[in-house]
């Protein structure tokens, strides 16, 4: 990640009671999307669009924090490069469904959802649970790295080192 973007522990509060309840139930309902998705591979890649809300919901949240956790998350800085290569993936599955399948959906851009979202739901849920027994402060996606170099932490879109921020601030008004 950037200069800007790292900061020291000291800046970010540690997690306590509530940030680590709240960051363990957004693990398990992550990996509840995941066991729901995961076994029904071959659903998403039938060649009929799924309707479940369900679906629909996990690939809008995945996408739109796709950079920060494939950033975060493999410590590398590839900026908005994850977005870019999944619309360009998506965008060049049209063609060959067209020729294939008849339409714009596919069993490639089925595949390609699918994918996402499987890798989103578990990659995201572990990192919740992880940053919740560890007190990983500020971003979630860091808490692997939490276990190697206790130095580097970021504060992250989507973080819940709001919520700890607030919790200090009320137990030092008690």
């Amino acid at each position: 990640m950037d200069e800007s973007s790292t900061v020291t522990s000291v800046d970010l509060p540690t997690p306590m009671a509530i940030g680590r309840i709240f960051r363990l139930v957004l693990g398990v309902m992550f990996l509840s999307l995941f066991s729901f998705i995961f076994p029904q591979f071959t659903r998403y890649v039938s060649g009929s669009i799924p309707v479940e809300p369900l679906l629909w919901i996990g690939v809008s949240v995945s996408f739109f924090f796709l950079n920060q956790a494939v950033n975060v998350g493999f410590n590398h800085d590839w900026g908005r490069r994850p977005q870019q290569i999944f619309l360009l993936l998506a965008i060049g599955t049209i063609p060959f469904n067209f020729v294939m399948f008849g339409g714009l959906w596919g069993p490639p851009l089925g595949l390609l959802l699918y994918l996402l979202v499987v890798y989103f739901s578990a990659h995201v849920g572990a990192s919740f649970i992880l940053a919740a027994i560890i007190r990983t402060p500020g971003c979630e996606m860091a808490s692997v790295h939490q276990l190697r170099n206790r130095e580097k932490f970021e504060s992250c879109e989507g973080s819940v080192d709001r919520l700890d921020r607030w919790e200090a601030r009320w137990r030092r008004k008690d």
